[in-house]
């Protein structure tokens, strides 16, 4: 007879980090630490907009200052192997690197690395879900102590650098 007490539930727990599956305890789901990788919000995703319509994802990378330094040298070696480019911002010519269907563009500053992803399209959000967990897989593979945060603008701005919908 099959004693019922003794079974486990092992549920399959897709690790963002490793991007695979493992089989965990149901007891121990909650003690899986899953790192800042980015997964699209429904509600950003299904706003109203038009295919032309600028999608923005901004970037923060953080890391402790003695460490920022090689955390920005990993990001510059990834943007050499792509293609670079010249891109109108708000009627200034910046310079900007492409990442699948993302162009993004970056500012430095001390401690935090702000990047900034955008795509359009009917394909946007998984362009910039791809590019973002790219970097974020760069990142966190390289330098454990890393932080980043995810910030969705607004679709419609009055500027494709402002941060804030009109």
């Amino acid at each position: 007879m099959l004693n019922l007490l003794n079974i486990q539930l092992l549920l399959p727990v897709f690790i963002p980090r490793e991007r695979d599956f493992l089989l965990a305890n149901i007891s121990d789901i909650t003690k899986v630490a899953i790192p800042g990788y980015y997964r699209i919000p429904p509600g950003w995703e299904n706003r109203r907009r038009r295919q032309d319509d600028d999608v923005l994802l901004e970037v923060t990378v953080t890391a402790d200052k003695t460490t920022q330094i090689q955390v920005e040298n990993t990001f510059m070696r990834w943007l050499k192997t792509r293609e670079k480019g010249a891109v109108s911002l708000d009627n200034k010519k910046i310079t900007c690197w492409y990442c699948g269907g993302v162009w993004l563009h970056y500012t430095i500053n001390t401690n935090v690395m702000s990047l900034y992803l955008h795509s359009g399209g009917e394909d946007a959000f998984d362009s910039l879900a791809d590019c973002a967990n790219d970097i974020a897989r760069l990142l966190y593979q390289n330098h454990s102590d890393v932080s980043i945060k995810w910030t969705e603008h607004p679709h419609r701005r009055k500027y494709l650098k402002d941060t804030t919908g009109t």
